[in-house]
């Protein structure tokens, strides 16, 4: 026989008025199937006897009450035959005999065909089908638990996830709202994890660019790197391990690259192509923005996603930047790289697209990195793994989800946040706040001064699975300005020493400008400036924060001629003074003296 079919199964007990403590032999009988047959009995009062070869055995209650004993039989067929027997009402101690709620229909637990190979880590979608029970009265569905001996996690989990590769005996156990119980057994088989890289070069560049992009891969059940799919623009998709493409116009493009293999396995990344003015274009070009995203389509919950950007100039060194990413309705933060768990399905209406927003700025110029000035924004189509039956697999057995807020505010801002983890082994919950301090608990409070923060939360089970949501928190202060120059005037040339100090708004870091009204500028907070020649200079200074919010102050510096300068006028000066003096001298001279 075979083939999953119900076994007929029968359970009669010795005694049903039994006393506290007295023998009660419980004897199981089961036709059809293949024999031998392993017993699993369940004896109402929270104990159960397990994996027994016996047909009967002799169990003594604990405790005076009322009960329903039940055995489900499976057989040696493979797949694997099973049934339960309907329930056996047992009064204790003067008690009376429960009605047990016997449905005309019992409750059955079969291995459903083909389960298949499933890459690490595996989530097997549906691997026993349960029948009967309660379910055929339209009580409560069954509730479902799992166990293997090659992989301890199922059974921890109550879950038929796998993390590991390997060939596992899993075992399944239906209960239903009349404390039916019913079990099956199958083999499943998990597949190496898929592992794939993919790059996009270059990356950046003045238009025409032409980026190549390459995808490697190893593992998983059948994965074969020239079957990656590349989305290069809206309607464009290539398919191949080497490809490329010419972006003629210059703006964002968003590539993905996305590989799935026969054990349901998937890999992907997203780039952003930053394309330039074509080379010689008048005016100027601030540094490229570039990002990834890993992975980015086809995502399963519980895995980790990474968000990296970057700003970067014509000579390929990165710029210095402030960085904004804005994941989803509620997460993100201030930083060039994160990482946040894929914890919670989509909300309903985003048609499973993730909405993810970039801004940058470049500290050396206080403006946002390329173009548009105010940032980027894209959307990640498809990015949840949702499978046939709408059924969405997970990584691990660890739920996580969490809220927190207000995202902007006047300082000092009241900010709040609650999490909700479960996991096999119990979960914890850890806050760090991006200020220094940290928090466990779900439930938790803190008070923001003026700045930009990246707050983690941080989920873990006892079995190390790990989620991390991320908020940003954008806090505004007043912006403060004390600035001085060592002087404001004197003869060229004139040094003078320039000063500054800002404080408050969204907190450092600050961006200086100093102008000096000769042509000149500076980005340094602090510092001296030679006038060489003597002038009227206005000289500016605007400081910015991260906000964008400014504050300005203004001076003028009047610049002498230097002594060299007047030498010559004071020597032609003294001269003719002398001239004048020695005529009057000679007149003098000439005239008559007194009395000739």
């Amino acid at each position: 026989m075979g083939g999953g079919t119900a076994l007929a199964v029968s359970l009669t007990a010795s005694t049903v008025n039994p006393g506290r403590g007295a023998p009660v032999v419980l004897t199981a009988g089961a036709t059809g199937g293949v024999a031998p047959y392993l017993y699993n009995f369940t004896f109402g009062d929270g104990t159960f006897l397990l994996g027994s070869s016996v047909a009967s055995t002799t169990h003594a209650f604990g405790a005076n009450g009322s009960f329903c004993a039940e055995v489900v039989v499976s057989d040696s067929a493979i797949p694997v035959d099973g049934g339960a027997s309907a329930r056996v009402a047992v009064g204790v101690g003067g008690a009376p005999v429960p009605d047990c709620g016997n449905d005309t229909v019992p409750l059955t637990m079969t291995p459903s065909p083909n389960s298949g190979v499933r890459d690490a880590p595996a989530d097997f979608p549906e691997l026993f089908s349960v029948a009967g029970g309660s379910t055929a009265a339209s009580g409560l569905s069954p509730s479902l638990q799992f166990s293997s001996p090659g992989d301890p996690y199922a059974g921890a989990c109550g879950c038929a996830i796998f993390r590991e590769p390997g060939a596992y005996t899993v075992t399944g156990y239906a209960n239903d709202s009349e404390n039916a119980e019913a079990s099956a057994t199958t083999d499943v088989t998990v597949a190496p994890p898929l592992v794939a890289s993919f790059t996009a070069s270059p990356a950046y560049g003045p238009a025409p660019l032409t980026v190549t992009f390459r995808a490697s891969a190893s593992g998983g059940d059948g994965a074969n790197a020239s079957d990656t799919r590349w989305t290069i623009g809206p309607g464009t998709e290539l398919t191949g391990n080497l490809v490329s493409t010419t972006y003629d116009v210059p703006g964002r493009y968003l590539a993905v690259a996305g590989l799935s293999d026969l054990g349901d396995g998937n890999a992907s990344e997203a780039f952003l192509i930053d394309v330039g003015p074509p080379a010689g274009s008048v005016g100027a070009v601030g540094p490229a923005l570039t990002a990834t995203v890993a992975p980015a389509e086809n995502v399963a919950l519980g895995t980790a996603v990474n968000f990296t950007a970057r700003l970067v100039s014509a000579n390929g060194s990165s710029v210095p930047g402030v960085f904004a990413w804005h994941v989803g309705a509620m997460s993100g933060g201030y930083r060039p790289s994160l990482n946040w768990t894929y914890s919670d399905p989509l909300p309903a209406g985003t048609g499973n697209a993730l909405n993810v927003t970039l801004n940058a700025t470049a500290l050396s110029s206080g403006v946002s990195g390329g173009a548009p000035p105010a940032g980027v924004g894209f959307v990640l189509s498809g990015f949840g793994a949702i499978e046939a039956g709408g059924f969405e697999p997970r990584t691990d057995g660890l739920v996580f989800s969490d809220a927190a807020g207000p995202e902007t505010g006047t300082a000092p801002l009241g900010w709040k946040g609650t999490a909700t983890a479960t996991g096999p082994g119990g979960a914890t919950v850890e806050w760090v706040f991006g200020d220094g301090s940290e928090q466990s608990g779900g439930a938790v409070q803190h008070a923001y001064a003026p700045g930009q923060y990246t707050v983690e939360v941080t989920a873990t089970d006892g079995w190390g699975d790990v989620a991390t949501d991320v908020h940003p928190v954008d806090v505004v202060g007043v912006l403060s300005l004390s600035a001085s120059l060592s002087s404001t005037s004197g003869a060229a040339p004139l040094t003078v020493d320039f000063r500054a100090v800002a404080a408050g708004g969204v907190g450092p870091p600050y961006v200086y400008l100093w102008s000096f009204g000769d042509g000149t500028n500076s980005s340094a907070e602090n510092g001296t400036h030679a006038f060489p020649s003597s002038g009227t200079f206005a000289i500016s200074l605007r400081v910015s924060d991260t906000g964008h919010d400014s504050a300005d102050r203004n001076w003028t510096v009047q610049v002498a001629p230097s002594f060299a300068a007047y030498l010559p006028a004071l020597l032609l000066g003294a001269g003719a003074a002398a001239g004048v003096a020695m005529a009057v001298v000679l007149g003098r001279r000439r005239s008559p003296a007194p009395g000739a």
